[in-house]
């Protein structure tokens, strides 16, 4: 599946690059996005709609039987979909260049570290690294080694040992909380939620710099954000940005 989205993607690419008429370069840049979202919204977004549509129904007293649908949910297959947007809508926009060498280009978007929790990545941000030839560091592997412990700390040690504690709590009854539990319980779940995601990015980004790579950061430090605006440039940055790029 990651093999067929990057085929469409890289084709597209390249007739955007090499076709001057701009009907025809809209027409393949609507094919890759259709292409992208269609596979995203089948194994993502399918099962999520149609529960939601048959729980909108029996509201106005409507009973449809309950369709069976078996769906695998790829890994990492948000991640890669967005990664492979981007890339065309910045060859369509004129950026970057699209690239001619299509194990390069695959290579840029089953690079492994970031598929299951991201950053997101721009072929601007990796492709031209990848076709370097990289020189050992001691330096970059000592610090992706810092951060690889770093992030198994957070989720380990701090997230996983929040989680129960969480969970139960959220599992009791109503009427037995006061103000301070449901205050408390929330602001866990907020350290919970976001230990995990910062560490899967502390590893991701670790993992890269052992192969002398380097990512751009993902988190920095959301909550002592000052408004929601400054909240969402801190918080899973390569999503936020991503957003309002594309």
């Amino acid at each position: 599946l990651m093999l067929f989205s990057a085929s469409i993607d890289y084709v597209a690419a390249r007739k955007i690059e090499h076709d001057i008429r701009s009907e025809i370069r809209k027409l393949w840049l609507i094919f890759s996005l259709l292409s992208n979202l269609l596979l995203l919204l089948y194994f993502k977004y399918l099962l999520f709609f149609v529960d939601n549509a048959l729980a909108v129904a029996r509201v106005f007293g409507h009973e449809f039987p309950v369709p069976v649908l078996s769906i695998v949910l790829p890994l990492g297959i948000s991640f890669y979909t967005f990664q492979t947007m981007s890339y065309v809508i910045d060859v369509y926009r004129k950026q970057i260049p699209a690239e001619k060498d299509l194990v390069l280009y695959v290579c840029f978007v089953t690079f492994f570290p970031q598929l299951v929790a991201g950053p997101i990545l721009r072929g601007k941000e990796l492709l031209k690294q990848l076709s370097e030839r990289r020189h050992f560091d001691i330096e970059m592997i000592a610090s992706g080694i810092r951060r690889i412990i770093y992030g198994l700390f957070l989720k380990v040690v701090i997230a996983d040992n929040i989680a129960p504690l969480v969970d139960e709590g959220f599992a009791g009854a109503v009427m037995y909380m006061s103000a301070v539990d449901v205050l408390t319980l929330s602001f866990l779940f907020g350290f919970q939620i976001y230990c995990d995601f910062s560490a899967y990015s502390h590893i991701a980004l670790g993992s890269a710099l052992l192969m002398g790579i380097r990512f751009p950061e993902n988190f920095n430090f959301p909550y002592i954000s000052r408004s929601p605006k400054e909240f969402w440039q801190r918080w899973h940055i390569s999503l936020s940005s991503w957003v309002r790029d594309y």
